[in-house]
């Protein structure tokens, strides 16, 4: 990569960081558990929104998404359809469970329910135990908290927004035009979308791409602190169900995106009479997008802002969990034990 790319994903950064900073010099400067871990539950809509949508859109799914589609056709496209169903299920099932609670952990729920600290504590333990620490997201959410990470998500958004417009873009005009694209693409039957078959050995139908993804994602949006700590922020009920399912518009647009890129190559490949894979270029196929940018992306800054775009979707995933796990940390384990004031907890949250 040129220099200057260097320099895109090194501002990338920076400017995330930039953001806890300023929120921890704004406000209340997040020196309560309720600033700091809730935003004072008085979010705006639209923020929270898209921090839920992207906390789930991992580096993976940004690289993952092209390649499905060159590999494999449309047929990942209906999963949509089973996101949408979660989404919906959450906002009219959990969100009205949870948001009255006025709970900053989800897993107080558990003892509220059940009246057994132990059941809460075997949750708390589970959830903790599947997070791992990222530096440079950690001082991220330590100094801005959850303000920090929604405005960090937002911004990050961004990012993936202009580098997989970028891909297209680009995938399109080397391949030789959107007609092009179209025309190769439905000469392959690659936009054949619904299989309807029963049949459980086949890879992706209808029914399996659409209740399989809806039972995946329902814990995602639903009963998952991540979610949870975003749609509570919200200071309305109304707001709350609102930040989950505007998540179906986003996940809908977000889909188009990295299949009309997974389109673009599909057909700049083609037209090249070669396939990055199978002449063994690379070792996955998950690796398409990557070597698309190495040896296609001629133009100084374009490789920076596709590689920001993809940290930023590894960046907008650590920080959620982090952020989570020092809530769940302090609420489900350290307060209940030692009964720390509120600026304390604050403090050990950070830390």
């Amino acid at each position: 990569m040129h220099p200057i790319d260097y320099v895109v994903i090194v501002l990338m950064c920076l400017a995330s960081v930039g953001i806890g900073v300023f929120t921890s010099c704004t406000g209340g400067r997040q020196r309560s558990t309720s600033e700091y871990m809730m935003g004072n539950r008085q979010m705006n809509l639209l923020p929270v929104a898209i921090s839920i949508l992207v906390s789930f859109w991992s580096a993976i799914s940004l690289l993952g998404g092209p390649a499905e589609i060159f590999y494999f056709g449309s047929y990942f496209n209906v999963t949509a359809v089973g996101i949408t169903l979660a989404c919906l299920i959450c906002a009219y099932l959990f969100v009205p469970l949870f948001y009255p609670l006025q709970i900053i952990s989800i897993f107080e729920y558990l003892e509220l329910r059940y009246q057994a600290k132990f059941i809460r504590y075997w949750g708390t333990g589970l959830y903790v135990l599947t997070s791992w620490l990222n530096w440079l997201q950690q001082w991220l959410w330590t100094l801005g908290g959850i303000k920090a990470v929604i405005w960090s998500d937002v911004f990050q958004s961004v990012f993936i927004l202009i580098g997989l417009v970028a891909a297209l873009i680009k995938a399109t005009i080397d391949s030789g035009g959107p007609a092009t694209v179209f025309e190769t693409n439905s000469a392959w039957g690659r936009f054949e979308t619904f299989n309807w078959s029963l049949d459980p050995r086949v890879r992706l139908t209808v029914w399996g791409s659409s209740i399989g993804v809806m039972l995946t994602w329902i814990p995602c949006y639903g009963p998952n602190q991540a979610s949870f700590q975003r749609f509570a922020s919200l200071p309305t009920l109304a707001k709350a169900k609102w930040s989950i399912l505007l998540n179906i518009f986003g996940v809908y647009f977000f889909f188009a995106l990295l299949a009309f890129v997974g389109y673009a190559l599909f057909a700049l490949y083609t037209v090249r009479g070669c396939d990055p894979f199978s002449d063994d270029a690379v070792s996955s196929i998950n690796q398409l997008l990557p070597h698309y940018i190495k040896y296609d992306l001629n133009i100084p800054t374009l490789p920076g802002i596709i590689m920001a775009c993809i940290l930023s979707g590894a960046f907008s995933t650590t920080s959620t969990l982090l952020n989570s796990q020092a809530a769940v940390t302090v609420i489900d384990f350290v307060q209940p034990r030692w009964r720390l004031s509120d600026a304390a907890a604050t403090v050990a949250t950070k830390w």
